[in-house]
């Protein structure tokens, strides 16, 4: 079994980023295989604890069934869109009963690079907060994109 597609180390080129977010958005899915994907990687230990390597192959044999290639990819690709969802729900943001249409984006959005100390690779586009060409000051970032209009 294949296994899962990683995000380049802190300070890899930004080539390695760019091969990592074609493969990401060569991967289509709805929001219904990411929210089943996710919870296939959640129940994979629940009864032995926490083990890493069973959650990813549980998502990889997901990603198999479902017929989302590069399964390496996908398995990856629904990680980060699962964590735009998850994030917006820990800061008090039900994005899927307040702005359905919106959550349904978050499987569609393109992934992109952004750079501020490192590069990132992001669901839709990151902007900072009153952007105007200043430095941009890291704690002033929108992690949501996909979220606002």
């Amino acid at each position: 079994m294949p296994t899962m597609l990683e995000i380049p180390p802190e300070g890899a080129p930004r080539r390695e980023y760019e091969r990592v977010i074609a493969l990401l958005n060569s991967v289509t899915m709805t929001m219904d295989q990411v929210e089943r994907g996710y919870d296939a990687y959640l129940r994979a230990d629940r009864a032995g604890g926490y083990d890493q390597a069973k959650r990813e192959q549980a998502l990889l044999a997901f990603c198999e069934t479902e017929g989302l290639a590069p399964a390496s990819a996908a398995a990856l690709a629904i990680i980060l869109r699962a964590e735009v969802y998850i994030s917006a729900l820990s800061n008090g943001y039900d994005i899927k009963n307040e702005d359905p249409e919106r959550f349904e984006m978050i499987a569609t959005d393109p992934f992109t690079l952004f750079h501020n100390y490192d590069y990132q690779i992001v669901v839709g586009e990151m902007r900072v907060i009153g952007d105007d060409d200043s430095e941009p000051d890291p704690d002033q970032f929108d992690f949501f994109p996909a979220l606002i209009g």
